[in-house]
């Protein structure tokens, strides 16, 4: 889930109120497909922001793109979610199409780090205004179920299909060691929420950051492969995988200066072994993207 924040700069009603009047009520306020997500958005921005005509300010069919469309008007503050933000009570937050279709939107309630709580309506069909608990960890999980269907359903293609466009092992190599990525994403957030990490150290931040590049440089060179034939593309994914190398080799320096901070600074034995074993999952991260980045450069090598 990439979770989103819009945040109006004055205010009218409180969210606390406007939370007391519609607790478990339906808001249909459009009329239209019923009870949903979008639907209390509006009710919210009309009563406690002040704005009298949501549907005009906001003409979207689904509700992801309730934060493309705030980033262009002047009064709201937009922010993309990272690491270490959290965001405020009564701020709206957006999900993308990760949780479905159209996305989701609803109010901040409460949170940390690792979970927050949400005012929202139409989450799992709910067709009232209730406030659920959300886990970042969740959304990485599913997302690495997703990652395995593909890597399933490439597998069974490799066995039924008589001619492949590279060599079926190249083929089997890179999708499972990029499945590979995805389990590690996985023990990572899993780890930290079952070792209840609440504060995201600078460290945990950098080599995120490190391992969120990799692995978009992953995605640009996996794509490229499909024209690998053209020169100008295979040179640019090769030069796509020294920079993984790269970003690999940073990872390796931000991990040996963390594990020399940690063990020199934090006197908490407990937290010293959460957090060691937070820095280890990430950096393995990189590794592995270097090893989907060393079997790119082969197939590209060997069919350029």
């Amino acid at each position: 889930m990439m979770m989103k924040k819009l945040q109006r700069k004055e205010n009218k009603m409180n969210y606390k109120e406007f939370k007391k009047k519609y607790l478990n009520k339906g808001v249909d306020f459009d009329g239209n497909y019923g009870n949903q997500c979008v639907d209390l958005f509006n009710q919210y921005i009309k009563e406690v922001w002040g704005i009298q005509n949501p549907i005009k300010e906001f003409p979207v069919a689904s509700a992801y793109q309730l934060f493309d469309m705030a980033k262009k008007k002047s009064n709201f503050v937009c922010q993309l979610n990272g690491p270490m933000d959290v965001p405020q009570e009564g701020d709206v937050i957006i999900w993308n199409q990760g949780v479905g279709p159209h996305g989701h939107v609803g109010i901040y309630d409460s949170g940390d780090v690792m979970k927050f709580n949400a005012f929202e309506q139409n989450w799992n069909n709910v067709q009232k205004a209730v406030v659920n608990n959300h886990t970042y960890n969740q959304e990485v999980v599913n997302a690495e179920h997703a990652a395995d269907r593909v890597t399933h359903e490439v597998n069974r293609m490799i066995h039924k299909t008589f001619i492949t466009p590279i060599d079926r092992e190249q083929i089997h190599s890179l999708i499972n060691t990029m499945d590979d990525v995805a389990d590690l994403f996985q023990d990572s957030a899993e780890t930290m929420s079952l070792y209840d990490v609440k504060h995201m150290t600078e460290e945990i931040t950098r080599l995120t950051d490190l391992s969120l590049k990799c692995c978009e440089r992953v995605s640009y060179a996996v794509k490229s492969l499909e024209k690998i034939s053209d020169p100008a593309t295979a040179e640019a994914a090769l030069k796509t995988c020294e920079e993984i190398d790269k970003l690999e080799s940073d990872a390796d320096r931000v991990m040996r200066s963390a594990m020399s901070k940690l063990f020199r600074e934090e006197p908490d034995v407990r937290e010293l072994i959460k957090l060691k074993a937070v820095y280890e999952l990430l950096e393995t991260i990189t590794d592995k993207c270097e090893d989907v980045a060393n079997l790119i450069e082969g197939i590209v090598l060997e069919n350029s």
